[in-house]
């Protein structure tokens, strides 16, 4: 429905006539305003952002790229970002690397092992697999969001891969997926390598 429709009845509003063109032609215009604010407020939440975008974000916190695709550069910002918050608390850290990763707190555990060392015991694999990152390169950003001096060990990951324990027992998170590509079904635990490539911290 165009403006035409807010004319007094004395104008002419018929589709075909100079009104209803004009008035049209008008409410595209506003239209494509609309979704250039839009996208310039989207282009605000990292989230949203993409490309040259995220990059801009980069030079302002001094965060290279390096060869990370869009994904593993969002973790890599939200990072640096939360470096700049993190007030080094045991809970602080443990918030920050939640939104970091955009997951659960439950799918992460960090244990306090003695004295300036922590134990990695869980991550979130399932983000880890979608944004192409490794969990050494995961465990270096966990690193990296902790107080100087903390020495973070970690050297075995979880999946959530299960074999049902009766007959018939059925559970689309764990077992077998249907098909190839389908996104049910578990994933196997990871172990950490020394090959991966370091992120660009």
């Amino acid at each position: 429905m165009t403006n035409v429709t807010r004319l007094p009845d004395s104008y002419n509003k018929n589709v075909n006539s100079n009104n209803y063109k004009l008035l049209q032609l008008q409410e595209e215009q506003f239209d494509k305003l609309r979704e250039d604010i839009r996208a310039v407020f989207d282009m605000l939440d990292i989230e949203k952002a993409s490309g040259k975008t995220l990059e801009l974000y980069g030079d302002m916190v001094q965060q290279p790229r390096g060869a990370l695709n869009d994904t593993q550069y969002k973790i890599m910002l939200k990072t640096k970002l939360s470096q700049f918050q993190s007030k080094g608390s045991f809970g602080d850290v443990m918030n920050l690397i939640v939104e970091t990763f955009n997951c659960k707190p439950t799918d992460i555990s960090i244990v306090e092992k003695g004295a300036c060392t922590v134990y990695v015991a869980k991550l979130p694999l399932d983000v880890l697999v979608s944004a192409g990152l490794t969990t050494t390169q995961a465990v270096q950003l966990i690193k990296s969001l902790l107080p100087s001096g903390v020495t973070v060990e970690a050297d075995y990951f979880e999946g959530t891969f299960e074999l049902g324990a009766v007959e018939g027992e059925n559970d689309i998170t764990k077992g077998f997926a249907a098909f190839e590509g389908d996104e049910n079904g578990g994933y196997l635990g990871a172990t950490l390598g020394e090959d991966e490539a370091p992120l660009p911290i």
